[in-house]
């Protein structure tokens, strides 16, 4: 049913509609959608995508002695908060522009120490480091942290667009072999470390998008995400921007478009529909708007997609065809609600 990359238990021959996230996969508890050969969904088409579904079952990996944060930040200081509780011995620098936000970090206990500046004690030798950056930030950072030549030192990132990281890196030189992409599928709309949760990446998928690394610096990647609670999941950098462009970055779209109808005297009548629709749009502008651009090629068939299904659910109101709209809603409803079975099976 599978096979063995290295040491790492994976699954082939698995596909995902990324028009609904589906994994299409018969007997694959907690991922196998009800009807197994192809989910349904109306926009399946020509969007489904090889993945392969790196398990859990990780063989025993020494735990991480130093980690570098790049970027200690809503994410960063989750990592590092994470760090803490489960890989309590691991010594943690934070590593930024700002020396007062960075001392800040290191007095909330999430950091043991700081710099501004890289330098090979910045990764120390056979360290991890984790560049927690605006995506457009995050190329050069990896290039200026592989040029140190730290021996047995792996980079990752945590940047939600993976192709245009690699394009980047392609432009001048071969990728580096020590650096793995990653994207750790959580977050939050507030900015900061003073919001980070050592859980948030429990339970939480993370996607790893390795193309020269070797496999034993791709198991150490895994590892670490898998070590701070995350289900690890490796596909190409292609298939990870088309699968999120729908699941991530489309509804941010749409919670921004929601957001933006609405007048400043007309809030007093939100309700608790409005705040969770747009709950996301007020994420960091910097932020999304590299993430946006970035992956504009994926995105923008996305937004199509959205204006497709906005006109026929304007059509079928305007010509009063109940039958249409109430299939369109109730697809909508069931597909929704298989996120709350899935969190239930999870944790079964």
């Amino acid at each position: 049913m599978g096979k063995t990359i290295g040491h790492l238990p994976v699954i082939s021959e698995v596909t995902v509609c990324v028009s609904c996230w589906s994994v299409v996969f018969r007997g694959f508890k907690n991922y196998v959608h009800p009807e197994a050969d192809f989910c349904g969904c109306e926009l399946r088409g020509s969007v489904r995508a090889p993945i392969i579904l790196a398990m859990n079952s990780f063989e025993a990996h020494p735990d991480e002695k130093h980690v570098t944060i790049v970027g200690v930040g809503l994410i960063g200081g989750s990592i590092a908060a994470a760090i803490r509780k489960h890989l309590p011995s691991c010594r943690i620098t934070g590593a930024g522009r700002s020396e007062s936000r960075l001392k800040m970090a290191c007095e909330a206990g999430l950091i043991d120490g700081w710099t501004t500046t890289f330098s090979r004690e910045t990764l120390h030798s056979g360290g991890l480091a984790i560049v927690c950056l605006p995506v457009d930030q995050i190329a050069e950072t990896i290039r200026q942290l592989s040029l140190l030549q730290v021996p047995g030192a792996v980079i990752t990132d945590a940047g939600s667009v993976k192709s245009e990281i690699y394009r980047q890196l392609n432009r001048f030189q071969p990728v580096p072999e020590n650096y793995i992409g990653s994207h750790p599928i959580a977050g939050g709309e507030q900015a900061g470390f003073e919001h980070a949760r050592a859980n948030l990446f429990e339970e939480k998928v993370c996607v790893v998008t390795p193309e020269n690394a070797a496999e034993d610096q791709v198991r150490r990647v895994a590892a670490f995400w898998n070590r701070i609670g995350s289900r690890v999941f490796q596909m190409t950098a292609d298939d990870h921007d088309r699968i999120l462009a729908l699941t991530s970055h489309l509804p941010h779209v749409l919670a921004v478009a929601a957001a933006s109808c609405v007048s400043v005297d007309q809030l007093v009548f939100t309700g608790s529909g409005f705040r969770d629709t747009t709950r996301i749009a007020e994420g960091s502008p910097e932020v999304w708007t590299s993430i946006l651009t970035d992956n504009g090629r994926h995105l923008l068939p996305a937004i199509q997609a959205a204006q497709q299904v906005l006109n026929r659910l304007s059509a079928a109101i305007e010509t009063h065809d109940s039958d249409s709209l109430s299939m369109m809603l109730r697809q909508a409803a069931e597909l929704r609600g298989m996120l709350r079975v899935g969190a239930r099976t999870d944790h079964q």
